[in-house]
Order: C-alpha cells, then sequence, then structure tokens
C-alpha cells in the first residue's frame, strides 16, 4: 500500500509539473504534495468542479497561491490533473 502511495504521488508530481498555472510543487515524503499555482482560487475552482476538495493554504504567511493536494486514487487525480488542465 506503501508502494502504491509514493508512485501514485511521483506519478501526480510530474503530470502536475508539466501544467503551465503550477509554479512550484514542495518536496514531500507524505501522502499530500503542496503546490503553488499562478492563481491558487482558479485551481481550487476547477478541481471542485470536478468534486475534489484541495486545501487552500494562500492565507498562511510565505504560502500564498498554495494548495495542499492529498494523494488519491489513480481515478480521482486524473480528475484532478484534467480540471487543471482545463482551467
Amino acid at each position: 500500500r506503501v508502494r502504491r502511495l509514493i508512485a501514485e504521488r511521483e506519478r501526480l508530481r510530474v503530470a502536475l509539473a508539466t501544467l503551465p498555472m503550477v509554479r512550484r510543487i514542495w518536496p514531500s515524503d507524505t501522502n499530500f504534495l503542496l503546490v503553488e499555482f499562478d492563481n491558487a482560487a482558479r485551481a481550487h475552482a476547477a478541481a471542485s468542479r470536478s468534486g475534489l476538495l484541495l486545501r487552500d493554504f494562500s492565507r498562511q504567511p510565505r504560502l500564498v497561491g498554495c494548495l495542499r493536494i492529498t494523494i488519491g486514487s489513480p481515478d480521482e487525480n486524473d480528475r484532478l490533473i484534467a480540471s487543471l488542465g482545463a482551467a
């Protein structure tokens, strides 16, 4: 189970890194990624329209534009990638 989570986290990280709206992805050894977007509100809305909830950290000091993305199932992560790619 841990190996699957690590593999899915890496797959999601690689896919997110290709999106023009992504500015930075912090290194992670956990079950989530912290991602800085050029427009976090737009990314958050796109994910929400796909039925996915992301945690907005934009109001935290030094984390403006950042969303926390919990690693989901492959299907959920595919929906996230597609929704952000279309945003």
